[in-house]
């Protein structure tokens, strides 16, 4: 039994049918790709700003840096992390984040000036996008890490 149409009428009716679909799907993932480009632009312009405020506190923060969930984050800030070179948290928010280090010491010695990733991050391993940066407080190199959940 064959199923394919005998008409002309009908073998055009299933072409334009198929080149219908075919241009549908096109056009739906170029509309994805679109979306999700500019979704991840303006997540990366707000970490950039939100980077730009928390550097800012950290360098009016005192002289030697040291010790554990120090005042040096924003009052508004919701998820960062200030680490020294060897990997130690200074401050987080939220509090939860002072356990764990977002980069590993590994992570932070080839850290460029700036540099985003995406992982899972503690407690409960939600995938977040990370934007890292380095910043020095008279001698002493920190890196800053503020995200947001995706």
């Amino acid at each position: 039994m064959r199923l394919a149409p005998r008409t002309l009428r009908g073998r055009l009716a299933v072409v334009f049918g198929v080149v219908t679909v075919v241009l549908s799907g096109l056009v739906a993932g170029f509309v994805l790709v679109r979306y999700h480009s500019e979704v991840t632009g303006q997540l990366d312009q707000n970490l950039e700003t939100r980077l730009q405020d928390v550097i800012t506190e950290v360098r009016r923060a005192p002289r030697p840096v040291t010790g554990r969930d120090l005042p040096i984050l924003p009052r508004g800030e919701v998820f960062a992390q200030v680490l020294d070179q060897d990997g130690h948290v200074l401050a987080a928010s939220p509090r939860a984040l002072l356990d764990t280090p977002l980069l590993n010491t590994a992570d932070l010695r080839r850290l460029p000036a700036r540099h985003t990733i995406e992982l899972g991050v503690p407690p409960h391993g939600d995938k977040s996008r990370l934007l890292a940066g380095s910043v020095r407080v008279g001698n002493q190199p920190l890196v800053v890490v503020v995200g947001t959940s995706i």
